[in-house]
């Protein structure tokens, strides 16, 4: 057998049709023969040259140059006159007379169809036995791909070729299996398309595909290469480079070169000394040739650049676990995790009959984080089970966190991968690694990170970009950093083995340190209400500026999941201390941005565990925050008690500013439900405390809260005064919440005494600020207002866009009262655009909000605007009793400005009904309220009314003295109201339909 290196290869007959004729073991190792440039000998020595088969066999045995063995669980046949099978024949033959000896074992699976095992597995196992005993490297396989790529490089390995023809096609077999990559494959396949079109000269690209242990880098690059293939006739060369293989050292530039140069046909006595010259000599061989090269497992920059060649035509493709920063000549891939689609099609073609059951694949693949390398490994388990059910392969996984690390594929673990990459690590970082691995969230930077590991802070933040550059971490956002879940699970169990129990709980101690304390601060800068404390003071390496609110509210924001692990496993491990601190630290965010009903959750744990640790300063604090919690979901009663709790054990304690804050929840809560007067004295008393001991801020919302309050009850000037007052403390103590909301109410005010112009201005300045803030109760509380100011002048469309993007926002709140607000808007407008049975259902909508709330005077409200939709339907009795008993309600709350509202519809209703003479008394005293109160729209269609029932009693000139009034009034407010009136008074006429005060 002339013509090359002649490899031998020995196996039993079931290993040539196995898994099929024509995708067999044996064809997997023929291809591996050839890609090696050998020539492969199969042993078809059974058709025998004159009748001795064994002669034969042993004679081809000593003609070859290697020995490749694939043994299965079949012994084989026995040679006559022998105890030994034909293949443990050519085993002995071969080790008779020296030859390299290649020995193959068919991985021990249940699944293996009962052809391939023999019944008496007595001699099979023996001679397995003596194989294992003859001190020869045995390798084990389960696929016919994996059987290739071992048998190829092992052959690789020998350095058989002295001189022989150049290899012209070294890769791998590609997976079966491949999903998903589509983009990455387009980007690689577009820059040979770009270059063949441009014609340019040079490589035609370099791309160095990088990313975390088992993320699929080869099997990508082994893709490309074979669909590129056909585009790269001279040479498709796959080089292992071994940065990341076990036993292995990185092969040296210089080496891989030598291989390189051997496989293009250079003499080895012609291989020039050192890297220089290997690398000019390399870039020579390759210049005009149309060559594709894969570098695979590359450890750095430094040892692949000598082997790129810089001639014409030829396909650069690279991989590696370490970002090749220094490559710059290439194009870097960064591959990422398979989407959960992707995932789930990879299982299921590796295991098909998991299709029944999707809902637990895509439940599987999560477990498997999506990674390449864990879901192969838990297919191969699964299908190797035929007896398992998807459940019980998710309940095996789930037996412990790290359960996915430790099950065995044909060769490696998740854990195995893991390793390679982490005994690369330099012992300190290791540490590093490992401490990370204790971080109970989900991100963490630099700040974090030298509290867990106690380092200086640029000492941490260069450990977190080294382990970045190694694909031990990701990083989702500048500065912070990621850890896969099971690469976190990896990092816990290595701490867990390799550190003192001592050493992990005060790695995480100080990170609770650093994020309870930090938080603390990071909370009084946005407070509305500072909160009074005596936690003492620790000493922290280093924590972020945090200067103002903007930063403040972005670190809470950020650092928000964080902050809830942490708390979560302190609740869990009963740190009582630990858990209302951290809990504090998270009072004013949770105000201001939800979840409400979380926040409940939260503080009443964190009331009981100051409860009992005997800590009722914090537990005064906790009760006051669930109070204000409960009032905001609309649990009014109960925030009424446990503000009173909370207002108690502040006074036992004589901590003021405790009692301030509860005073102040208290009076805004009374507001809400309608009680004014009792708001008002409870915010005095507060105001009062924040005056004697000088809390500026508390002197700021007391004063916004009493200025509503005014409001409420109509008296406009002092509501304007008292708010007025609060910007003005808000800005000198740098409250940027506070200011917004202040502008806001302002606004309100301005829009209720007809001052629509500086309504909408101060309302955009307010929602201009709640945005900067992304404060979204305020951006809700602001559209709703300026919707409200939008039906006012005219401008439904735009109303009902602005209450409607108000809504949506306080339902994802959870806000009812706010809900119940804007659902009473909508309807006054579906009333003004003639959508009577629209209106009836928004207002009957917010009716049942007002009445689950217990707000009486929202439910006096909503009757008068359900009377107006009653009387425009016809419907004048129902309106007569609605309207009747909004007016005893809005008399009982003390609402004056809703009050001269509802008089002037019962007015209207009455002069509808026949009554002009009870019309004319009606609105004569809606006059006198809205007047003394500055209530401009109502005094104006008070006005309107008079006229109107002054022309059905007789009286013109009373009625045009009345209409013109009107006319000044409405002209002045700019609303649509003045055109009608104004035509109705060049006729000194009220109009035939007698409905021009039926507006809302």
């Amino acid at each position: 057998m002339a013509g090359g290196v002649q490899v031998f290869i020995s196996h039993t007959s079931d290993m040539a049709g196995y898994p099929s004729q024509a995708v067999s073991f044996v064809r997997g190792v023929i291809d591996a023969v050839n890609r090696a440039r050998l020539v492969p000998v199969d042993q078809a020595y059974f058709a025998a040259r004159d009748g001795q088969p064994a002669g034969y066999c042993q004679g081809l045995v000593r003609a070859c140059d290697v020995y490749v063995a694939v043994v299965g669980f079949r012994y084989g046949s026995i040679v006559p006159d022998t105890s030994v099978s034909y293949t443990e024949l050519e085993f002995l033959t071969a080790t008779e007379v020296g030859l390299p000896r290649l020995v193959f074992l068919l991985d021990e699976r249940p699944d293996l169809p009962a052809r391939l095992v023999d019944t008496d597995r007595s001699r099979i196992d023996g001679f397995r036995g003596r194989l294992s005993d003859a001190g020869l490297i045995l390798r084990t396989f389960s696929t016919v791909e994996r059987l290739e790529y071992e048998v190829f490089h092992a052959l690789t390995e020998l350095d058989l070729h002295a001189g022989g023809g150049p290899a012209r096609d070294t890769l791998p077999v590609g997976q079966a299996v491949f999903v998903g990559r589509d983009i990455e494959l387009e980007r690689i396949t577009a820059t040979v398309a770009d270059a063949d079109a441009a014609s340019n000269s040079g490589v035609i690209a370099i791309h160095a595909i990088d990313g975390m242990p088992g993320i699929g880098k080869t099997s990508l690059a082994v893709r490309a290469a074979h669909q590129l293939a056909d585009g790269f006739p001279d040479r498709r060369l796959f080089v292992d480079l071994h940065g990341h293989t076990p036993g292995h050292e990185a092969t040296d530039a210089a080496d891989a070169l030598a291989d390189l140069l051997r496989a293009d046909g250079l003499d080895p006595r012609q291989l020039p000394d050192g890297v220089q010259a290997r690398s000019a000599l390399w870039r020579d061989r390759m210049n005009g040739k149309r060559a594709l090269l894969v570098l695979d497992n590359v450890r750095s920059t430094a040892q692949v650049r000598p082997l790129l060649p810089g001639s014409t035509g030829v396909l650069v493709l690279i991989t590696s676990r370490v970002r090749l920063a220094d490559l710059h000549e290439a194009t870097h891939l960064n591959l990422h995790l398979l989407s959960p689609n992707d995932a789930a099609a990879m299982f299921v073609r590796l295991v098909p009959r998991a299709d029944a059951e999707s809902d637990l694949v895509a439940e599987l693949v999560e477990v498997c984080g999506f990674l390449p390398l864990a879901i192969a490994i838990i297919a191969s388990r699964f299908g190797a089970r035929p007896a398992w059910s998807m459940a019980d392969l998710l309940a095996e996984l789930r037996v412990t966190g790290e359960r996915v690390l430790t099950v065995k594929g044909e060769y490696a673990t998740v854990r195995a991968a893991f390793d390679l990459s982490y005994r690369h690590l330099p012992p300190e970082r290791q540490r590093f690694f490992r401490l990370l691995g204790l971080h109970p969230g989900v991100d963490i930077d630099a700040y974090a990170a030298a509290a867990l590991t106690g380092i200086a802070l640029d000492h941490a933040a260069e450990q977190l970009d080294e382990l970045y550059n190694d694909h031990l971490l990701d990083e989702p956002a500048p500065r912070r950093y990621r850890m896969h879940d099971l690469i976190r699970a990896y990092a816990r169990t290595l701490a867990a083995t390799t550190d003192r129990p001592e050493v992990r709980g005060e790695a995480v101690e100080r990170l609770l340190d650093y994020y309870q304390h930090t938080a603390v601060r990071a909370d009084r800068l946005i407070a509305r209400y500072t909160r009074p404390t005596t936690t003492a003071a620790v000493t922290l390496a280093a924590t972020p500026n945090l200067t103002g609110w903007h930063a403040a509210a972005g670190w809470l924001r950020v650092e928000r999941t964080n902050l809830l692990a942490c708390l979560h496993r302190a609740t869990a491990r009963n740190q009582h201390h630990r858990v209302v601190g951290l809990t504090a630290g998270l009072a004013n965010l949770l105000r201001n941005e939800g979840p409400w009903a979380t926040a409940v959750d939260l503080h009443q744990y964190a009331a009981n565990h100051a409860a009992q640790a005997g800590d009722r300063l914090g537990q005064g604090n906790a009760l006051g925050e669930l109070g204000v919690m409960r009032w905001l979901t609309g649990d009014y009663s109960g925030a009424d008690d446990l503000l009173h709790q909370s207002l108690a054990l502040h006074r036992a304690l004589d901590s003021w500013q405790g009692q301030a804050n509860a005073l102040g929840e208290l009076g805004v809560m009374r507001w809400l439900t309608g009680d004014y007067l009792g708001a008002d004295d409870l915010l005095r008393q507060a105001l009062n405390l924040y005056r004697t001991f000088g809390g500026r801020l508390g002197q700021a919302n007391a004063l916004h809260e009493l200025g509503i309050v005014r409001r409420l009850t109509g008296d406009y000037p002092g509501a304007d005064d008292l708010l007025r007052q609060a910007l003005d403390l808000y800005q000198t103590v740098d409250n940027l919440p506070g200011h917004a909301h202040a502008l806001g109410d302002l606004g309100i005010v301005r829009r209720l005494t007809g001052d629509y112009r500086s309504a909408d201005e101060l309302l955009r300045r307010a929602l201009a600020l709640h945005r900067a803030l992304d404060n979204r109760p305020g951006q809700a509380h602001v559209l709703e207002a300026l919707g409200i100011v939008r039906r006012l002048i005219g401008d439904s469309p735009g109303a009902d866009s602005l209450l409607r993007r108000s809504l949506g926002l306080y339902r994802t709140l959870g806000h009812r009262l706010g809900q119940a607000s804007v659902l009473r808007e909508l309807g006054v407008l579906g009333s003004l655009t003639g959508d009577y049975p629209g209106a009836d259902d928004l207002l009957r909508q917010s009716l049942d909000l007002y009445r689950i709330l217990g707000h009486r005077h929202g439910q006096a409200n909503i009757r008068t605007q359900l009377a107006v939709v009653r009387y425009l339907t016809g419907d004048h009795p129902a309106a007569e009793n609605l309207l009747q008993q909004a007016l005893t309600a809005l008399r009982a709350v003390g609402a004056p400005d809703d009050e001269a509202e509802a008089l002037n519809h019962l007015g209207t209703l009455r002069r509808l009904s026949g009554h002009p003479d009870q019309a004319h008394a009606l609105h004569q005293e809606a006059l006198t309220i809205a007047h003394h109160h500055g209530h401009r729209i109502e005094e104006a269609r008070a006005t309107e009314g008079i006229s109107r029932a002054a022309a059905d009693l007789g009286d013109t000139a009373s009625a045009a003295s009345h209409l013109r009034q009107a006319l000044h009034l409405y002209q002045a407010l700019g609303v649509p109201e003045a055109a009608q009136v104004a035509a109705d008074l060049a006729v000194l006429s009220p109009p035939s339909d007698g409905l021009g005060n039926l507006s809302p």
